[in-house]
């Protein structure tokens, strides 16, 4: 369930539970003209709101001891804390600048100090010196609520990365509303209200923020980096849907497309432009004409296609469909999405496409194991999603997973990420439709699930340790035996699998090294362009195996690994690559679909 976003006010005014003067409460004012739902519970009959935006908790971030009232920053940090490391957790902390302080008057007014007015000495300045302070609350957007002189100390501000200042007079009956929704929307860590993107973890909720500012932009080229099956497409469509464009969202998927395709699926071609073009067609870029174009996997686009993917890119987007000397214009938002994390030094792009996609402001979507904490939800989503799907045929009944499944799944990377963990889900609801609560072997979590996996902590170990190193290993590998004795063959039987993941990740990591270190150095590849043929034959230590037989060796390796250490291929750049170059070398069938996708 989507709750609405939780946002903190600590102010002196507002955050003070009593009120002696008339009329209505100040907060309960200003909740209502911002939209809010006061959900401190230190107020009896808070007013409420037919259909607030936010939530909001208010915090004095004071105390008061025997009619005097201090700032209380210790009090104030634990506050923040707190709210920061449970869920629902602040989508933004408002923050007033000056506090005051000093003896209770008859009346209820605090009289003030001398350094109250100071604004080197603003007590609100404290706390966000102390905010920064602290690693784990650096991702906190903070906003400033106030209506003092902010000139004196506006570098200040910069140097504590505010997100804003917000004039209190500017909540008022006309803009309030407007303003809050605003800020949520540019600075806030807010959740996907629509559900399509199911998360709350700091790491996902920065992504679909800077995907919202972005989308917000108009007019402009998006890229977004993910690993394979971490919802590309889902951000894609939530880009589009916040990127406030009348037009329709066309999606093109081009991994495995023969180069004639990809051209014809983009920009469409004219009747007659090859055999079998009977009819006039438009391609996505003219369909999204008003929308949003999301390609998918664009790094499978040929060097042919991408001047005229620069053209569409350009500031005027220019569009022609195959067999027409005809330029159409369109106006639309432009999202490209791609696994591979190196773009600018693998030298398959043009320059030019890589400055207008701009690489270095890309969006990155977050791997599953980066945000294992929304791992319980999206359980929790998956099952209920399969349990609808597979009512009518198998009369599933609603279930549970048991916690320890959870703390399991929790605790494995997932290198196939979300759409990995779909499919564990779905095979579990599947396969037990009568079961209530779904345990560990319910689930058919795989071994290497449980298990620590072996490539997650690879050995590093200076030069002038090498040879000692690999020489304890070596004898240590060829004096091992095994008991074969019957009363231990299981135990034997039930090492095998592990004994073969161990193997296939030093032969993956053996062949990495041996790609790394024979990677050629040149202007269009800086970091090193991966060569198969070499690296295998340094591996194999035979220098006459030919550049198709390297590529059955890289494909072997990778067809006999285990899945765990498949996935390992799939998530480094460099076997990804490698394994990319021996399949376009050798395309067979089964080995026609490029990995990383």
């Amino acid at each position: 369930m989507i709750k609405l976003p939780r946002v903190l006010i600590i102010d002196d005014q507002y955050g003070r539970s009593h009120y002696s003067g008339d009329g209505m409460h100040p907060r309960t004012s200003f909740c209502i003209l911002a939209g809010m739902k006061d959900v401190t519970g230190d107020i009896p009959f808070p007013e409420t709101l037919g259909s607030p935006i936010v939530e909001a908790l208010f915090f004095r971030g004071q105390i008061e001891k025997n009619g005097v009232v201090y700032n209380d920053l210790d009090g104030t940090i634990d506050a923040i804390r707190k709210g920061w490391k449970e869920w629902p957790r602040w989508a933004m902390v408002m923050l007033d600048l000056q506090f005051i302080t000093g003896q209770v008057r008859p009346e209820g007014t605090v009289e003030g100090c001398d350094t109250d007015r100071d604004p080197s000495s603003y007590f609100g300045l404290s706390i966000l010196d102390r905010i920064r302070s602290e690693p784990d609350l650096h991702d906190i957007p903070v906003v400033l609520l106030s209506s003092m002189n902010r000139t004196p100390i506006e570098k200040r501000f910069a140097d504590y990365s505010v997100c804003q200042f917000l004039d209190k007079d500017e909540i008022d009956r006309h803009y309030g509303r407007e303003r809050i929704a605003t800020l949520l929307k540019d600075h806030g860590l807010v959740e996907d209200p629509s559900g399509e993107i199911i998360g709350h973890s700091v790491t996902l909720l920065k992504c679909l923020r800077e995907a919202r500012m972005q989308a917000r932009a108009g007019g402009k080229n998006i890229l977004i980096l993910g690993e394979r099956g971490t919802g590309k497409e889902l951000l894609a469509r939530y880009m589009h849907k916040h990127s406030g464009r009348s037009g329709e969202l066309e999606m093109c998927f081009l991994q495995g497309c023969p180069e004639t395709l990809v051209e014809d699926l983009l920009f469409g071609h004219v009747k007659g432009a090859y055999s079998g073009a009977s009819a006039d067609q438009a391609g996505a870029a003219e369909r999204a004409d008003k929308g949003t174009l999301f390609i998918d996997e664009f790094g499978a686009i040929p060097p042919s296609v991408q001047t005229k993917l620069l053209r569409l890119l350009g500031s005027t987007r220019e569009v022609q469909r195959m067999g027409s000397s005809k330029k159409r214009i369109v106006d639309l938002l432009v999202v490209l999405a791609t696994n591979r994390m190196n773009l600018q030094v693998t030298g398959d792009f043009h320059m030019d496409l890589l400055d207008r996609i701009n690489v270095e402001h890309s969006v990155k979507l977050p791997a599953l194991r980066e945000r294992i904490e929304d791992i319980p939800a999206l359980l929790e989503h998956f099952v209920s999603s399969y349990e609808a799907k597979y009512r009518d045929a198998l009369q599933t009944e609603p279930r549970n997973i048991d916690p320890e499944a959870i703390a399991q799944m929790m605790a494995y990377p997932w290198y196939g990420n979300i759409r990995q963990l779909e499919a564990v889900v779905a095979h579990a609801v599947n396969r037990f439709p009568k079961l209530r609560i779904l345990s560990v072997s319910h689930l058919s979590i795989p071994q290497e699930l449980t298990e620590k996996p072996v490539v997650s902590s690879p050995v590093k170990s200076d030069g002038g340790n090498f040879r000692l190193i690999f020489s304890e290993i070596l004898s240590q590998l060829e004096t091992i035996t095994f008991d074969t004795s019957p009363e231990k063959r299981g135990e034997l039987v039930e090492a095998l699998p592990k004994l073969k993941a161990a193997y296939s990740t030093c032969a993956a990591n053996m062949i990495r090294s041996a790609l790394i270190a024979t990677s050629k150095h040149n202007p269009g590849h800086p970091m090193g362009q991966i060569q198969i043929t070499p690296a295998v034959n340094l591996l194999f230590g035979n220098k006459k195996l030919s550049a198709s037989q390297c590529a059955d060796e890289i494909k072997r390796l990778f067809r006999y690994s285990p899945k765990s250490v498949q996935q390992y291929w799939s998530s480094d750049s460099v076997l990804t690559e490698a394994y990319n170059i021996a399949v376009n070398l050798r395309p067979k069938q089964g080995d026609s679909n490029q990995r990383g996708s």
